[in-house]
């Protein structure tokens, strides 16, 4: 088409000029195995919500949801999550007490070297 250029990213154009040099292999096989190869190296995107799920604070916290339900059930200030009477499934917490919680329950890198200072060595 005249007047009107495609932008790919770099390891499409390199992906591209592979694939047209490979006589006899359908790229869109070629393309799909690529694509399922990178999303095995990206971590899933939770957008900012309102409410978050037990499966969405795991991936904020970079743990597992077996964590999040033993940090929500847990005696001494527990995730504050929450759930509709009489519904066993589908809890849920507020963005700003998951914040709130974060920071009660969490210490900034700076300080735990400042009080500890063989803490991260190997």
């Amino acid at each position: 088409m005249e007047g009107t250029s495609q932008v790919r990213a770099p390891h499409e154009a390199g992906q591209a000029a592979s694939e047209s040099s490979m006589a006899g292999e359908p790229t869109s096989n070629r393309r799909s195995e690529t694509a399922m190869t990178n999303n095995k190296h990206t971590t899933p995107q939770i957008p900012m919500k309102d409410f978050y799920t037990v499966q969405d604070v795991a991936i904020l916290l970079g743990t597992g949801v077996n964590r999040v339900r033993e940090l929500a059930n847990r005696k001494v200030d527990p995730l504050p999550f929450r759930c509709f009477a009489g519904i066993a499934r589908g809890m849920f917490i507020n963005r700003i007490d998951l914040a709130d919680w974060v920071k009660r329950n969490t210490t900034l890198v700076s300080e735990r070297k400042a009080r500890d200072p063989g803490n991260g060595k190997r």
